[in-house]
């Protein structure tokens, strides 16, 4: 898709807006047409909080998923505060870094933090494949060396079954297989399963 010089301010938006739509998948949008008033961290996983057990007697922090295809985010803990941002895109994993009063505070994969409604997230496991120049390969069996049944884009959002060692199984459209750990986004280091 492309434009040319000289396209009016309207008509460049909706082709941007448009190409960002068939480009991938992020998920987000804006509400407001300015960036969210919270600082984006350069590393996502950088400064995760020390293990402790949440208010909700669950461990923080830990990842759930966005449960709706519409999800409004605000700047604190409460009603009062205002909505900063909106998720389009179900199943997005987060991780919950803070809890209070039956709301969660997340941290998304840009590195983003808001907070959100506890029951608009879903305990049911989603990861992003974070692949950079190249398609992260979906393999057969947990090694370098099986069979690519699949590969995944950058922001390709895929279900999670388990991890074992340094390969997580992923369920894609193609079937399941197995998925590089450090290529995905929505695991804590040295996260175990049962």
């Amino acid at each position: 898709m492309s434009f040319r010089i000289g396209t009016s301010l309207p008509s460049a938006i909706i082709a941007l807006v448009t190409l960002i739509g068939m480009i991938g998948i992020t998920g987000v949008s804006w509400i407001m047409a300015t960036q969210p008033a919270h600082a984006q961290m350069s590393d996502p996983m950088a400064n995760i909080p020390n293990r402790k057990i949440g208010e909700s007697k669950l461990p923080v922090p830990r990842f759930l998923s966005v449960k709706s295809n519409k999800a409004n985010v605000r700047r604190g803990p409460g009603k009062d505060y205002p909505v900063v941002w909106q998720y389009r895109k179900g199943n997005l994993p987060v991780m919950v870094v803070d809890e209070y009063n039956g709301w969660r505070k997340i941290r998304d994969h840009e590195g983003y933090e808001f907070w959100m409604l506890g029951n608009l997230l879903s305990s049911t496991r989603y990861v992003l494949s974070m692949a950079t120049q190249f398609a992260e390969p979906v393999r057969i069996r947990p090694n370098d060396k099986s069979l690519i049944i699949a590969f995944l884009q950058k922001n390709a959002l895929v279900s999670l079954d388990t991890c074992v060692t340094d390969y997580c199984l992923v369920n894609t459209e193609f079937g399941s297989g197995w998925s590089k750990r450090s290529a995905l986004w929505g695991l804590l280091p040295n996260e175990q399963f049962d």
